[in-house]
């Protein structure tokens, strides 16, 4: 997400946060969003969308693996890109640990998904 706009009335109440987005990630929710099924996106290839391709996007999906256990989003050959990556910009390697993501129940998780 590129930022996050704030609309007030006169009174400075707040009316309404709007969080806006690139042209990638607006192209990706586009695609997401098709009514005929053979236009939208799979899940393989929204997970390649350059909106979703940065640093710390894989960081994130790396880290809710760990957490239920199993990897399923990111695949071992794109570690050894972000390890250099991180090496080069001084950045940690390591997925980062996300408290948000602590309420998630791995137990069943992956059948869940593959329902979907």
């Amino acid at each position: 997400m590129e930022g996050r706009t704030e609309w007030r009335d006169g009174d400075g109440g707040l009316l309404i946060t709007a969080w806006l987005l690139s042209v990638s990630g607006t192209d990706l929710i586009n695609n997401l969003l098709q009514v005929k099924m053979r236009k939208r996106y799979s899940v393989d290839k929204s997970l390649s969308h350059p909106f979703l391709q940065d640093y710390h996007s894989w960081l994130d999906l790396r880290e809710l693996e760990r957490r239920i256990g199993e990897r399923y989003l990111t695949h071992e050959s794109d570690d050894g890109r972000w390890e250099q990556f991180s090496r080069e910009r001084g950045l940690p390697f390591l997925p980062r640990s996300r408290p948000e993501l602590s309420g998630i129940n791995p137990q069943g998780l992956s059948e869940r998904v593959s329902v979907l």
